[in-house]
């Protein structure tokens, strides 16, 4: 999830998530940390991966290396006051939008870029059911889903029917680093 809405999308969305039994990875905004600590530290308590987002959401293809070093900067000191550790090592460009430049810059300040595979374009507001389908339609294994922490209802509503067929289907939900490193 890119945590850059509300306060009431967020805690639905944790709501469901814990119901449910599953700990994702959620790449938060610097300024979605100042505004709401006690969200952020929630995702850490709950067992939530919490990485970078950048602080203000800004497109990095459009910025100067000066820009970009304090957006991943400012991100990272705000994340760090309200968990108290580095979101280092992953990162989520604004947009997807990046380039050779900022990623190279990215990496040499000890962050890889995660990108996403599958797009429901949650943050248009739509239904539920076609949430549902995009996702299901699209799983495989591997595959990361990029969702966002606005329109909660349609996603929190959602996310069971999405989690219980995902485990039907043989898949199960993730943090990134569980992804990237699974423990055998």
């Amino acid at each position: 999830f890119d945590a850059e809405g509300d306060r009431a999308a967020t805690e639905a969305i944790l709501d469901a998530l814990r119901a449910q039994g599953v700990h994702c990875t959620f790449f938060v905004l610097g300024t979605y940390a100042d505004a709401y600590p006690d969200l952020v530290r929630r995702m850490v308590d709950e067992g939530h991966e919490v990485a970078s987002h950048s602080y203000s959401h800004r497109e990095f293809t459009g910025i100067s290396a000066d820009t970009r070093y304090s957006e991943i900067v400012a991100s990272e000191a705000a994340i760090a006051r309200v968990t108290g550790y580095s979101p280092r090592p992953y990162f989520r460009f604004p947009y997807g939008s990046r380039n050779a430049a900022s990623l190279a810059q990215l990496n040499s300040l000890g962050y890889i870029s995660v990108y996403w595979n599958i797009d429901p374009q949650d943050y248009t507001g739509i239904s539920a059911s076609a949430l549902y389908s995009h996702i299901m339609s699209s799983a495989r294994p591997g595959a990361i889903v990029v969702m966002h922490t606005v329109n909660a209802s349609q996603k929190a509503g959602a996310l069971p029917a999405i989690i219980r067929d995902l485990r039907a289907a043989g898949y199960e939900p993730v943090t990134v680093t569980e992804l990237l490193l699974p423990e055998d």
